[in-house]
C-alpha cells in the first residue's frame, strides 16, 4: 500500500491528472490488497492512475475493471484493465453546480457526497425503470441545484441488473433529494422505485465525508431499512488515498451522453 500511495499522490499532482474534481482510492474492508478506485473528471480522462505503479497485480487474464459513466474518454487505461463505457438511459450530469447560494440543496463548503451502486431489477422492467427515473430526474434538475449527477445505466452482463450513479455536492444536496412535501416527486420516485427487485441486496459503494446517518440506509421512499451490501467510505479515514474538492460553480447542464462525468473503478 505504501508503493501505491506513492505512486498515486505523485500522479495526481501530475499533468496526467488535470481537470480532475476528485482522485481517490480506498481499500476493500475485508480484502485491503482490494482497492476501490474513483475518478471525478470535467472531460476526459488522460490515464486511468499511475499505470506504471508496480502496486499493481492485474493482468491481462485476471483484469481490474474500470467502469465509466458520462461522455468523457479514458485515453489510456494501461494493461490488465477492463473497460466498461456504461451508456446512460436515463439522467443528467451538471458540469458544476450551478449556483451555489440556491436553496434548497446548496453548496455549503461540504464534500460532495459520490455513489455507485449495482441494484437489481424486475426481469422486463428496464425501460419502464429507465422511463420513470427520467421524470425523477427532470424534478432534482429544476427543484434540487446540488445534485450533480443521477443516471442510470444497464450493466454490461446482466439485463436485470443496472448502475445507478448519483453525485451530490454536499450532504445537504442529499437531504433535499427526498421532499415528501413535493407530492410531484413522492409519486414519481415511487413509480420508478416499484421496477427494482428490493429483494437483492444493492451494492457498490457510496463515498462522504460522514457516512454515519442512518437515512443512507434507509429507503428513499419508505422508511424503512433496505437490503445493501454496498461499502461506505468516510473521506480522510478507512486508508484513504488521494483528494476530493469541494463542488465548483459553473453555469453549464449537460445530459450524460453530452459532457462531463463521474469515473470509478
Amino acid at each position: 500500500m505504501d508503493v501505491f500511495k506513492a505512486d498515486f499522490d505523485a500522479w495526481n499532482t501530475s499533468s496526467a491528472a488535470t481537470g480532475l474534481h476528485a482522485a481517490f482510492a480506498f481499500p476493500d474492508p475485508a480484502e485491503p490488497d482490494l482497492l476501490h478506485i474513483v475518478f471525478w473528471s470535467s472531460g476526459d480522462l488522460l490515464e486511468a492512475g499511475p499505470l506504471a505503479s508496480a502496486a499493481y497485480t492485474a493482468t491481462a487474464d485476471d483484469p481490474d475493471t474500470l467502469n465509466t459513466y458520462g461522455s468523457g474518454q479514458v485515453k489510456s487505461v494501461g494493461t490488465g484493465v477492463q473497460l466498461n463505457e456504461n451508456v446512460a438511459l436515463a439522467g443528467f450530469i451538471r458540469a458544476g453546480h450551478p449556483d451555489p447560494d440556491a436553496a434548497p440543496g446548496s453548496s455549503g463548503g461540504g464534500l460532495p457526497m459520490i455513489g455507485v451502486f449495482r441494484r437489481g431489477i424486475k426481469p422486463g422492467r428496464l425501460d419502464e425503470l429507465a422511463s420513470s427515473f427520467q421524470v425523477v430526474c427532470d424534478i432534482w434538475h429544476s427543484a434540487v441545484p446540488g445534485i450533480l449527477a443521477a443516471s442510470v445505466s444497464r450493466d454490461p452482463e446482466d439485463e436485470n441488473f443496472v448502475h445507478d450513479i448519483r453525485v451530490f455536492a454536499d450532504k445537504a444536496s442529499y437531504a433535499a433529494h427526498v421532499d415528501k412535501s413535493n407530492a410531484e416527486l413522492t409519486k414519481a420516485m415511487e413509480v420508478w422505485f416499484d421496477n427494482y427487485d428490493t429483494s437483492i441486496p444493492h451494492e457498490g459503494a457510496l463515498y462522504a465525508e460522514d457516512t454515519n446517518d442512518p437515512s443512507m440506509r434507509t429507503s428513499s421512499i419508505k422508511d424503512r431499512p433496505v437490503k445493501v451490501a454496498f461499502n461506505q467510505f468516510h473521506y480522510g479515514l478507512g486508508g484513504m488515498v488521494g483528494t476530493v474538492a469541494a463542488v465548483p460553480a459553473a453555469e453549464e447542464t449537460v445530459t450524460p451522453q453530452e459532457g462531463g462525468g463521474a469515473k470509478q473503478a
